[in-house]
């Protein structure tokens, strides 16, 4: 059985919101920094912009989410 995909709400530094996979975290933060100096040539690889959400994660809706690895689950750092 493959391993299922993980998803990570996730916010720009201009409060935008984007739902991408969870271990492109470091990726997307490179991206941000990237986006924010304005250095096109380091935005290479993963377009983050397909994952904006249109506005608020409370605008997100989930069908049954269950806590543990077979739902939603909440990561703590």
């Amino acid at each position: 059985m493959a391993k299922e995909l993980r998803w990570r709400l996730v916010e720009d530094e201009d409060g935008h919101w984007y739902v991408i996979p969870a271990d492109k975290e470091r990726d997307f933060d490179f991206w941000v920094e990237a986006t924010q100096t304005e250095q096109e040539d380091k935005r290479l690889g993963t377009d983050f912009e397909q994952y904006r959400l249109p506005g608020s994660p409370s605008n997100i809706t989930f069908v049954d989410p269950k806590d543990g690895s077979d739902g939603v689950s909440i990561c703590q750092q």
